[in-house]
């Protein structure tokens, strides 16, 4: 079992040609310790490459009109956890996107409506 590796930047991510991975190409990663820039750093092969890099972390919630008047909650995506705190409430999603249809799924399982 391969473990997470933390405290490492990827300096190169490039596709490996004419390699056949499970989705059609395979993957060279070149990482380096974020904290050492002297490190050499390491490369590593991988079947799929996941960019996470947080371009929708930063909350932006748009005004809209009775906002200031709700009595309810409001929350950014960027402040979800877990869908416990949610349940048997009725709720509304605004945003169907990626983090969006993530929550959504997560609130149906414990959403009264």
């Amino acid at each position: 079992m391969v473990y997470p590796q933390f405290q490492r930047q990827a300096v190169l991510v490039k596709p490996l040609p004419k390699l056949s991975g499970k989705f059609g190409v395979r993957w060279e990663v070149t990482t380096q310790d974020a904290l050492d820039l002297q490190d050499p750093g390491r490369t590593e092969t991988f079947d799929a490459v996941i960019v996470a890099n947080g371009k929708f972390s930063v909350p932006s919630i748009p005004t809209l009109p009775g906002m200031d008047t709700f009595q309810g909650q409001v929350m950014h995506s960027h402040d979800y956890r877990h869908p416990e705190k949610f349940s048997n409430q009725v709720l509304v999603l605004l945003g169907a996107n990626m983090s969006g249809q993530d929550i959504a799924i997560g609130l149906s399982a414990v959403a009264k409506k």
